[in-house]
């Protein structure tokens, strides 16, 4: 009887510590908050989804095959720098042998970080800017493509200049494609793609292209240029209306955080449109608006499609890994754009409204040479050409500049002083600066040659392509090899400017107080 009980009370008590740690946890789930109950959910849900994908399915599909891509360029470079190897001749960084026998150039892959689309700026490395790290000339494989890097001013200045018919032909199969269209009519239909067969071929016409395209189109640039009044009074006062409006446009936002960017590329890209159409856009008209955006479109699209120049066969890779489409559209949107533009100064022209413009004097001379029978470069497609060069390089780099100078007068203000004290001096505040002032203001002339040096506005220059096999201080360089100016390494040159990485507007003045500008700053490369 006395088990038995025992039993029973032992099972009554097992059965109400049950109800009792059952109420508990009905307690506990009462007080959870909604918030908690919705936070665990959806950790759930995240876990089933990463089981969902599995190991291989993480990422898009895009974003896998450019890093399969990326990683089979990588097994190729390590591949060739094993099978070139050929004893003591092998020497990776210093890869153009000098003194080489013909057809025995040792030429071998050399800094990987210089490979496209690489994630470090190789100019923004401590040894590449001052150009110890692989000496005066090293050669890099990209793809099948011998490049040669040159980062001496002595040896940039003798094949850029003195062997300049060696060295001045562009890179022949550049990375924007132009359409071969009849009449050099463009369309952004959806079906592009298929309409037109795209060619990758060089885009520009002034800045990439070579021989006599180049040369002719280059020649009537430079003279219109002269003629509308570059660095003369003409031009001087159309920029100084644009400053005009560009401040009054900067004092609406009256006072507040401003990201400078925009409004300084549609300032500086306003002088230009000045000269190749004749007239201003006014900062808020949405065409012009749009124009700048292909502009930026280009050039953000630009850094993911670089091996396209060495690789032309990855554009076609599903999904538009390298945006090779997306660049396609981009410029038959802009070559529209320019048509648009053309008509219209061509329909004023034939109301015997005279332009004195880029586009229309461009158009003139085309009907001059056309007229007198003799072959010319110079028709449509080059011209619609000759305008993106103009406001792309001519936008960029002065706009760029522009901004590293605010940047750097904010981080020095002692040389924000010292300039406002020479304009106090020289201009006072009863008028504008006019062209005449330029030779008075020599602190400001050096600041800014000194914030164009030390910010690299262009730290790699354009590609050349050496015409035929050549030897320069006893390193051959054979046909067809890629040359890249590294202009970093000269401005960055202790050897030339004693402390290269300290801003120090002074360097660029004499003992008079004079602007002296040495040889070596060739912030724009030299040569043709």
């Amino acid at each position: 009887m006395n088990k038995n009980s025992n039993n029973i009370n032992n099972n009554k008590n097992n059965s109400n510590n049950n109800k009792r740690r059952r109420r508990r946890r009905r307690r506990r789930r009462r007080r959870r908050t909604k918030e908690e109950e919705e936070e665990e959910e959806e950790k759930k849900k995240k876990k089933r989804g990463r089981i969902k994908k599995g190991l291989f399915n993480p990422f898009p599909v895009e974003y896998s095959l450019k890093r399969v891509v990326h990683s089979l360029m990588e097994e190729c470079h390590l591949s060739t720098l094993c099978l070139r190897q050929d004893g003591d001749a092998f020497r990776p960084g210093a890869v153009v042998s000098p003194g080489t026998a013909a057809g025995d150039t040792d030429c071998h892959p050399g800094n990987p970080s210089l490979a496209p689309n690489s994630t470090e700026h190789p100019a923004t490395s401590g040894e590449a800017v001052s150009g110890r790290g692989a000496g005066d000339v090293f050669s890099v494989y990209f793809g099948s493509t011998l490049v040669v890097v040159i980062s001496s001013y002595e040896l940039l200045r003798e094949t850029l200049v003195k062997q300049a018919e060696f060295f001045s032909h562009r890179h022949a199969d550049g990375l924007l494609p132009v359409l071969k269209v009849p009449e050099g009519k463009l369309t952004t239909g959806t079906n592009i793609l298929q309409r037109y067969s795209p060619t990758l071929i060089v885009w520009s016409c002034v800045v990439s292209s070579s021989g006599e395209v180049w040369k002719e189109n280059r020649t009537l640039t430079l003279n219109l240029l002269r003629s509308f009044g570059i660095g003369k009074l003409e031009m001087a006062e159309n920029i100084i209306e644009e400053v005009s409006a560009y401040l009054a446009e900067i004092a609406k936002i009256g006072g507040k955080p401003l990201d400078p960017k925009q409004i300084t590329s549609r300032s500086v890209s306003n002088v230009i449109c000045r000269f190749l159409i004749g007239k201003r856009y006014e900062y808020d008209d949405p065409a012009y608006a749009r124009l700048l955006e292909m502009y930026q479109d280009a050039v953000d699209l630009g850094k993911s499609s670089g091996p396209l120049h060495w690789f032309p066969n990855l554009k076609y890779l599903p999904g538009d890994v390298f945006c090779h489409r997306k660049l396609l559209r981009n410029y038959a949107e802009f070559s529209e754009f320019a048509d648009k533009i053309i008509q219209g100064v061509i329909k004023r022209e034939n109301q015997d409204c005279n332009e004195d413009n880029f586009i229309a004097s461009y158009l003139e001379e085309q009907k001059k040479r056309e007229s007198s029978g003799k072959p010319t470069h110079l028709n449509r497609n080059n011209l619609e050409r000759c305008m993106g060069d103009l406001l792309t390089a001519g936008t960029e780099t002065t706009t760029t500049t522009l901004l590293w100078f605010y940047l750097y007068m904010l981080h020095y203000p002692q040389v924000q002083d010292k300039i406002y004290e020479e304009i106090e001096r020289q201009i006072g505040f009863s008028r504008l600066p006019c062209v005449a002032d330029k030779s008075k203001m020599n602190f400001l002339h050096a600041t800014i040659l000194e914030v164009q040096r030390i910010s690299s506005i262009v730290p790699l220059s354009l590609l050349h392509r050496v015409s035929e096999r050549v030897t320069v201080r006893g390193y051959t360089i054979p046909k067809d090899t890629m040359i890249i100016p590294h202009l970093d390494a000269v401005h960055f040159d202790a050897k030339i400017w004693g402390d290269p990485h300290n801003f120090r507007p002074e360097r660029f003045l004499n003992d008079k107080g004079d602007v002296v500008q040495p040889e070596q700053f060739i912030v724009f490369s030299l040569g043709e």
